[in-house]
């Protein structure tokens, strides 16, 4: 979390997590953590955070509850920094669409 988003868990230790969100993005996330809740599982995503810097990166979610026996007390997910891959992958698109014409 720290190095991808630039702020210590202590800085950011209960705040909102939509805060955290690109605003277009907060919906998946919300769709995602009812899933979650839900199903109990939920498949990988991606989403837009703001960091620190007010850079937006393109970060890939691996989310999954944290349950003692029944009680469900927490979520915890796996985030990985894609937005070089995302970026990689528009400008082969942009390349490909300039060589088609």
């Amino acid at each position: 979390f720290e190095n991808v988003s630039g702020w210590s868990v202590n800085e950011y230790l209960n705040k909102p997590y939509y805060n955290l969100v690109h605003p277009d993005d907060v919906q998946i996330v919300e769709k995602n953590l009812k899933q979650l809740l839900e199903e109990k599982e939920v498949n990988v995503f991606e989403i837009r955070i703001i960091c620190k810097s007010g850079e937006n990166k393109i970060v890939e979610i691996n989310p999954s509850l944290l349950t003692i026996g029944n009680t469900i007390i927490g979520a915890l997910g796996i985030i990985r920094d894609i937005t070089e891959r995302k970026r990689s992958e528009e400008a082969l698109k942009e390349s490909e669409k300039f060589l088609k014409e």
